[in-house]
C-alpha cells in the first residue's frame, strides 16, 4: 500500500463519518421541529378550549334573563 493509498482511505472515512453525524444531526433537528410545531399546536387547541369554555360560562344564557 502506498501513503496516497492510505491518505484516500482515511480521507474517506473521514468523509463518510462527518456525513453520517450530519444526517443523524439534521435527523434529530427535524424532529425537534416537528415535535415543536406539535407542541405549539396543542397549546393553541387547548387555549382555544380554554378560551371558548371561559367565554360560555361568563356569558351564561344572558337571552333567557331579557
Amino acid at each position: 500500500m502506498s501513503v496516497w493509498q492510505i491518505v484516500a482511505i482515511l480521507a474517506m472515512q473521514i468523509i463518510g463519518w462527518y456525513l453520517a453525524s450530519h444526517i443523524t444531526e439534521t435527523r434529530a433537528a427535524r424532529r425537534e421541529a416537528r415535535r415543536a410545531v406539535l407542541d405549539q399546536k396543542l397549546h393553541q387547541a387547548l387555549r382555544d378550549l380554554f378560551e371558548q369554555r371561559e367565554h360560555h360560562t361568563t356569558h351564561p344564557h344572558r337571552r333567557e334573563h331579557s
